[in-house]
């Protein structure tokens, strides 16, 4: 009769199944080889790096990182293209000539560039229930709201600082060859651009200022018989030459624009409504300082070419428009660079300390 051949489980010389420990023993030498990798810091937020699979699992661990590359990359790409792709449509749409014309449209437009940023949210909540990296979602919804915001803060500078004045100056009329003397106010309300007859002079003597912080200076726009060197005056002292900060309140005569340039005739239409009430209230002190009358004041900058004024307008606001995409667009491609580099380094550095 043959001996009975011993168990795979039987029990090993030098053991002791009776001995406390043996279970344990036991069950850490049968159990699966695990590694556990700590969490590490990536430029933005934190996420857990990539786990080693056992010996045998080495090709799908492989075909993984062929899975995960493309989709790194692909987040990578958003980040640099959407936000500045969002901050120059806000801006391109703000800044000219839609926003003048169509202005609700615009607006409406503006209103749906945060929907990438709620595309993003709603990416970075779905990686948290499934407890995924969530650096590149929480990144491209930071980048997307920023250049939403960024983008309607520049927008607008632009606009109302250089745009619009020139927009609202080509919509108005030129006039030529007016003179002061025949005619009102009322009768040049829709004037963009006044180009002056022969004998019209500004009354630098009969300048005016109200000061509310700045400096808000006047003086009008007359012949000479309205100069009180002739000791005549017209019947209404209707338009204007203004400027901000270029007198000083003790002393009333008026160093705006430019007003010794023998050569320089014409007004170019003042616009900003915001210091039009301070150039009306310094017409005020005029006619009670000088005895005249201003029945419907109008406000012009004397310059001797309108026309260049206004396509300096246009060429700043555009100059403006596209410095500002090219520093917001430079800026974001270096950061979101820098960080795609950083994890790359750390994801390498963590592989090799697993070796």
């Amino acid at each position: 009769m043959k001996p009975e051949k011993p168990s795979y489980d039987a029990v090993k010389p030098g053991f002791d199944a009776a001995k406390p420990g043996y279970d344990a023993v036991m069950a850490a030498a049968t159990a699966p080889l695990k590694i556990s990798v700590p969490e590490y810091q990536g430029c933005g937020g934190s996420h857990v790096a990539p786990r080693l699979y056992h010996h045998h699992h080495h090709h799908h661990h492989g075909k993984r990182n062929l899975e995960i590359a493309p989709s790194r990359a692909l987040q990578v790409v958003i980040n640099v293209l959407v936000p500045p792709g969002i901050f120059f449509g806000v801006t391109l749409a703000l800044t000219f000539s839609w926003h003048f014309f169509r202005a609700t449209a615009v607006w409406i437009g503006v209103v749906l560039s945060f929907v990438p940023a709620l595309w993003a949210w709603m990416a970075l909540q779905k990686a948290r229930r499934k407890s995924a990296d969530t650096r590149w979602p929480l990144m491209c919804l930071i980048l997307c709201l920023n250049a939403a915001v960024v983008g309607i803060i520049v927008g607008q500078l632009t606009y109302w600082t250089f745009l619009y004045p020139f927009f609202f100056l080509q919509s108005m009329k030129t006039y030529s060859n007016v003179d002061p003397s025949q005619v009102t106010g009322w009768r040049l309300m829709d004037a963009g651009k006044i180009h002056f007859a022969e004998n019209v002079r500004l009354a630098t003597d009969m300048g005016m200022s109200y000061t509310n912080w700045d400096v808000y200076c006047l003086a009008p726009i007359t012949t000479g018989s309205g100069l009180p060197s002739q000791s005549t005056s017209l019947a209404t002292y209707d338009l204007w030459a203004v400027g901000v900060n270029c007198c000083r309140s003790a002393d009333s005569n008026f160093h705006c624009g430019e007003y010794n340039n023998i050569n320089a005739r014409a007004g170019l239409r003042q616009v900003d409504e915001s210091h039009r009430m301070y150039f009306n209230l310094a017409v005020e002190q005029a006619k009670a300082a000088y005895n005249i009358q201003s029945e419907h004041p109008l406000f012009f900058y004397w310059v001797q070419d309108p026309d260049r004024q206004v396509s300096h307008f246009f060429s700043s606001g555009f100059r403006v428009f596209v410095m500002s995409n090219l520093v917001f667009t430079t800026v974001l491609v270096l950061w979101v660079a820098s960080c795609a580099v950083s994890e790359a380094r750390e994801i390498a550095s963590s592989k090799l300390d697993m070796l």
